[in-house]
């Protein structure tokens, strides 16, 4: 039975573009929750990921509009942002000592308001989800 995932914007990356960095677990989990029409990403990591595409700092050997399409063929779902993610996300940094990254603070709010086991690398993340009871997270490198 595959569990309900959240891909960070670095775990879809590494994802989509088979880097050995994405972990032998992490990637069992990823394929598992594929298989199972359980795997997602937040809308706020195209965001990012346009952004580092249009600025050369990645190369998505595609333009993001066909690689977010691709993204949707191979049975990966988006997450929209919600005005409920917002008022989480915007409240993490302030009251739950959370780092400063907009976008980590909306993609972990999607993870824990739609009850998804967050895949991150972010360390400041894994950290701060310890000692709660949710996020549920999976260091994307193990």
């Amino acid at each position: 039975m595959s569990v309900d995932l959240i891909l960070d914007t670095d775990a879809l990356l590494w994802m989509s573009g088979a880097s050995p960095s994405l972990g032998r677990k992490a990637r069992t989990a990823i394929e598992d929750a594929a298989a199972g029409g359980s795997l997602r990403f937040s809308a706020v990591s195209m965001l990012e990921i346009a952004r580092l595409h249009w600025d050369g700092r990645i190369d998505l050997r595609k333009e993001p509009g066909v690689w977010h399409r691709s993204l949707l063929d191979l049975g990966v779902h988006g997450i929209p942002v919600t005005s409920e993610m917002a008022v989480l996300a915007g409240s993490l940094e302030r009251r739950e000592d959370f780092h400063a990254d907009p976008a980590d603070q909306l993609i972990t709010a999607a993870a824990i308001l739609t009850r998804r086991r967050l895949v991150t690398s972010d360390r400041k993340i894994l950290r701060w989800a310890v000692s709660r009871a949710e996020p549920d997270c999976l260091d994307a490198r193990s």
